[in-house]
């Protein structure tokens, strides 16, 4: 499963080895993703279980995208997480969210937030395929397109594809299931932003070239189409 939120997952390739299998931890991992397109924000996130308070974290950002490993839980829930914060640029707002979280040990728990909400995601933590970004272009002309992507708050790509094509194309690997910044440039020097949370191991991203550009999640099993 792959999720999308914000304004609005090709095996590794590249040949070589095969990469080391990957094993579950025994822990529940919480971690938190913010992007409030620009509004700074403070807050609170606190934990509790069976009523009583486990971790309480101060939460601030510039909202250009913030990323924390919250902490890590060595017994299964449910926890009840709650996030309160207040975006003083973006009219004085303030949020309150509460989720319960099973806490399964050898998952993680990702909080992502943005301007208006905030939503919890749970995957699966190992898996042994990192997946891909593609790029669709649509076209054969030789226009550039400029993409970044940030991995849990990293920078793992920033480049501009000027490859020629009409098919989608592998651009880059991924790190696997995890929390994405995906921002990609298309014709007319219009910009799309997301914040992807990929929850499957070989999962992959696509870039599909317009105006502005459509980013497409897709399964690990799923074929990147050059018209979704």
């Amino acid at each position: 499963m792959v999720l999308l939120s914000g304004c609005s997952m090709l095996p590794g390739g590249g040949g070589g080895d095969a990469p080391a299998e990957r094993t579950s931890p025994n822990y529940h991992e919480l971690a938190f993703y913010s992007h409030t397109d620009g509004a700074p924000y403070d807050g609170t996130l606190t934990v509790t279980k069976d009523g009583e308070p486990v971790h309480e974290t101060t939460l601030d950002g510039d909202g250009n995208g913030t990323y924390l490993n919250v902490t890590r839980f060595d017994e299964p829930g449910p926890y009840t997480v709650v996030v309160d914060t207040s975006l003083p640029e973006a009219g004085g707002g303030t949020m309150h969210e509460e989720f319960t979280v099973n806490g399964t040990l050898g998952n993680a728990t990702v909080v992502t937030m943005d301007y208006q909400t905030a939503e919890v995601t749970s995957y699966a933590l190992g898996g042994d395929v990192d997946g891909a970004l593609y790029l669709d272009k649509r076209h054969t002309d030789p226009v550039p397109y400029p993409i970044r992507v940030g991995f849990e708050g990293e920078t793992i790509v920033d480049t501009t594809v000027e490859e020629e094509g009409a098919t989608p194309f592998e651009v880059a690997a991924l790190r696997g299931p995890g929390v994405y910044r995906v921002e990609a440039q298309g014709l007319n020097e219009r910009w799309t932003n997301e914040t992807i949370v990929v929850t499957d191991s070989g999962a992959k991203i696509a870039v599909h070239g317009s105006t502005p550009p459509e980013l497409v999640a897709y399964g690990p099993d799923e074929q990147v189409v050059d018209d979704p």
